[in-house]
């Protein structure tokens, strides 16, 4: 898993409460969260589909945050 410096790790030791398997558990989820937003953008994108660039952008924000 490749994570880059955009995640704030701070946050993600807050959420976790030091039980190092959660943590382990919430980094997999965001990077999979965020890998099936980069699919379905690009998705939407090259086939023109607003309404799936309109889903993808929904769920960005959230996701991200």
């Amino acid at each position: 898993m490749n994570i880059t410096k955009n995640i704030n790790f701070n946050r993600v030791d807050e959420m976790a409460e030091g039980d190092v398997e959660f943590k382990t558990q919430l980094l997999q989820a965001i990077y999979t969260s965020v890998q099936d937003l980069k699919k379905k953008y690009i998705e939407g994108l090259s086939s023109n589909d607003e309404e799936l660039i309109q889903q993808a952008r929904h769920k960005i924000k959230p996701t991200l945050s």
